[in-house]
């Protein structure tokens, strides 16, 4: 289970670089809490989907590596790298 939890993780990410977003509801469940780095937090489907169309209008991911994936229980953290443009070039 893991294994696909991270695989999933990768795939989520990369939907970003690539901007496809077309299978976001194969990678969660519907009552979801996704909570950003920054603190944001959205609690179902719907509020991500809001929240990734007002980001695609103000951001372009760039890039977004993966150095490791970490679980404990049924949470998980990843280490990882990310630049994106957006009124200039933001990356950490």
């Amino acid at each position: 289970m893991a294994a696909d939890a991270i695989q999933s993780i990768r795939s989520y990410f990369q939907t970003w670089v690539d901007r496809d977003f077309l299978n976001i509801d194969c990678l969660f469940d519907w009552d979801i809490y996704y909570r950003e780095c920054y603190g944001a937090c959205y609690r179902n489907l719907d509020e991500l989907h809001l929240w990734i169309e007002s980001q695609l209008k103000k951001q372009v991911v760039l890039d977004w590596h993966i150095h490791d994936v970490y679980e404990d229980g049924h949470y998980f953290f990843c280490h990882m790298d990310f630049s994106s443009k957006r009124e200039g070039n933001i990356c950490f």
